[in-house]
C-alpha cells in the first residue's frame, strides 16, 4: 500500500526521482548478529521443528537474504541514480533446515533438527508454508504440528 501510494503521488508531480528497496531478511557481520539471529530454543539446546520429512520436502522452505553492507550500498546507489520504481533489494536464497543447521552448529547448541510430514491438502502445510516460505517467528519455530 506504501509503495502504492508514492508511487501515486510521484507520479501526480511527474517525478520519477524515488527508489523503493525490498529487503528480506538483512544479515551482516556484526558481533551479536549470532544472538539476533538464534532462537531462545537454540540456547536452550531444543529442538527445532520444521516442516518436510525429505530434503525435497524441506527444501522448498527458505527465503530470500540481502547482506546488510550490500543494501547500504544499494540504497546510497539510489540517492544518486534513482530507480523511479519498487525492486527486490536480494543477494541469495537459503532454505530454513540449512540455516538452523549452520546456526546450531555456530553456536555450539544442542539442539537437534527434526522434521514432520505434511500433507499439501491438510490445513497444517497452509500454517506450516505460510511461516516458513516467507518468514519465521520465535514461536512458529516452537510450535510442533502433531
Amino acid at each position: 500500500m506504501c509503495e502504492h501510494l508514492l508511487h501515486e503521488a510521484a507520479e501526480l508531480e511527474r517525478r520519477h526521482d524515488y527508489s523503493i528497496l525490498r529487503p528480506p531478511h538483512i544479515w551482516g557481520p556484526h558481533p551479536k548478529a549470532l544472538q539476533w539471529l538464534a532462537v531462545q530454543r537454540v540456547f536452550q539446546g531444543l529442538s527445532v521443528v520444521l516442516p518436510g520429512a525429505t530434503e525435497t520436502e524441506w527444501s522448498q522452505f527458505g527465503d530470500d537474504w540481502i547482506d546488510a553492507r550490500e543494501l547500504a550500498w544499494a540504497a546510497a546507489e539510489c540517492l544518486d541514480r534513482p530507480l523511479g520504481e519498487a525492486v527486490n533489494a536480494v543477494n541469495s536464497h537459503f532454505v530454513w533446515h540449512d540455516f538452523f543447521d549452520e546456526l546450531i552448529r555456530q553456536t555450539g547448541s544442542k539442539s537437534t533438527l527434526e522434521h514432520f510430514v505434511l500433507h499439501q491438502k491438510s490445513g497444517e502445510w497452509k500454517i506450516v508454508h505460510a511461516h516458513y516460505s516467507i518468514g519465521v517467528t520465535n514461536e512458529a519455530i516452537g510450535h510442533e504440528v502433531a
